[in-house]
């Protein structure tokens, strides 16, 4: 539980929120689901009162609960080693179309050009390294 509250204080910068409303109630959901082996009468009242669904018909939460589905990715693109740039592109992309994409930027093209490439180091969804020569 810890750790959700942790997360959840990420969301929330000096009263400026980063999620929205559903994602608040969901993790919500998910503590009062969580706590109320121990607290339960708090966790049921709680849950109808601010939830305005029957704790009865709660389950347990699936350990894939908070995981979403990303249509998009950062990818770290370091030149010899430094990083270079901070590019984000589509989930799944192979590692031509990464290169593609990366040599386009104006960070990444400066250092590329006139250099010979003599090896490139690709983690996918995370990172790509141009090692030049």
């Amino acid at each position: 539980c810890m750790e959700i509250f942790n997360k959840l204080n990420r969301r929330i910068d000096k009263n400026k929120i980063t999620a929205d409303e559903n994602e608040f109630l969901k993790v919500y959901e998910f503590l009062l689901i969580s706590l109320s082996p121990i607290a339960p009468h708090i966790c049921e009242y709680l849950y109808e009162d601010v939830l305005e669904k029957n704790f009865n018909s709660a389950c347990w939460p699936k350990e894939d609960f908070f995981q979403q589905k990303r249509s998009e990715v950062n990818y770290l693109v370091q030149v010899n080693g430094k990083v270079r740039a901070n590019i984000i592109l589509r989930v799944n992309l192979n590692q031509s179309d990464v290169e593609k994409a990366v040599s386009k930027h104006p960070n990444i093209s400066k250092y590329l050009e006139g250099n010979e490439i003599k090896k490139v180091i690709f983690i996918k969804d995370k990172l790509i390294n141009f090692v030049n020569g």
